[in-house]
């Protein structure tokens, strides 16, 4: 059955599946996007603000100029899932994306009637789509493969910036497919030093101590930040550290990080298990902080979002 959903295109309410950008749309005809992905725990945005802030940063390191400041679009973000609620169970959490372009050129609009300026759209995805089929791994851990960056250095595009130009992690991910078809990738960079995955962030626990590339080099994530933070306050030791091959082969556990399923426990790097059973001690424990701090257990959410309790 089609959904029901409605997508916040520019002010407006249109049906998800006919929300879109003009095919002269600059993010569509250079990649000059930026974009944000949070989610909601209960049915509420979870640190809605601090991705808005973000991606206000990402625009301005993109170049990109709009009407719309973060007070703005967190108002157009609430409005966006009042008005879908009805599409959602009671508590159902979901998925919250925001993408904003560089719009289309002014001689461009000028030439077409069409309207210049940056684009914004809003939508909503039900997190038990993403859940149907990785839900599993919570429980057994992902298998990770370390995959060649084939994209600029940091020094060219700050990693900073959450942008829509994916070409590169796209051609990571085909590198790993051919080796692991179901494998995460981990990205390294021109030096062989461990980065990021191409949705995630990466931490590993070493001789007890929580590590994590420096943010210089990935992208600075919301909830790595928190696990972070969690990590402290229960006496786990952080650092960032220049990861490689070697460090890899030493972890005592491993871990995946974004805001959509908070933490994904590693099973192997390159085939090479952890030392710890999976998920290990420190995994487990940041997966129960984490939980305990939303008020929800996100595995066992996921776990019944698809259909595994």
């Amino acid at each position: 059955m089609p959904s029901k959903r409605l997508a916040w295109l520019n002010g407006r309410f249109i049906p998800e599946s006919e929300a879109g950008f003009s095919v002269f749309d600059s993010g569509v005809t250079g990649g000059r996007m930026v974009f944000e992905t949070s989610r909601t725990f209960g049915g509420r945005p979870f640190y809605l603000e601090e991705h808005l802030t973000r991606l206000v940063e990402s625009m301005r390191m993109a170049g990109i100029t709009s009407e719309l400041d973060a007070v703005a679009m967190t108002a157009a973000t609430f409005e966006t899932v009042e008005v879908n609620r009805a599409e959602f169970e009671s508590g159902e959490d979901f998925i919250i994306t925001h993408n904003i372009s560089g719009g289309i050129p002014a001689n461009l609009a000028r030439e077409t009637g069409l309207r210049a300026g940056a684009n914004t759209s809003i939508h909503l995805w039900p997190l038990r789509a993403w859940h149907a089929e990785r839900a599993g791994w919570y429980d057994s851990g992902v298998r990770a493969v370390i995959t060649a960056r084939p994209d600029s250095p940091a020094t060219v595009l700050d990693p900073a910036m959450k942008h829509r130009n994916r070409l590169a992690f796209h051609l990571a991910e085909k590198a790993a497919e051919e080796k692991d078809e179901d494998a995460w990738v981990l990205l390294a960079n021109a030096t062989g030093r461990i980065t990021e995955g191409t949705t995630a962030n990466f931490m590993l626990v070493s001789d007890g101590i929580l590590l994590s590339p420096p943010a210089a080099v990935a992208l600075p994530g919301i909830t790595r930040r928190i696990i972070v933070d969690l990590a402290r306050k229960a006496g786990v030791r952080f650092e960032e550290r220049q990861l490689g091959s070697r460090d890899v082969d030493g972890a005592e556990e491993a871990f995946f990080c974004a805001s959509t399923f908070v933490i994904m426990p590693v099973a192997s790097i390159d085939g090479r298990p952890p030392s710890e059973a999976v998920p290990g001690p420190v995994t487990r424990l940041l997966m129960k902080d984490f939980s305990d701090l939303v008020g929800l257990d996100f595995v066992a959410q996921g776990k019944h979002y698809a259909g595994l309790t």
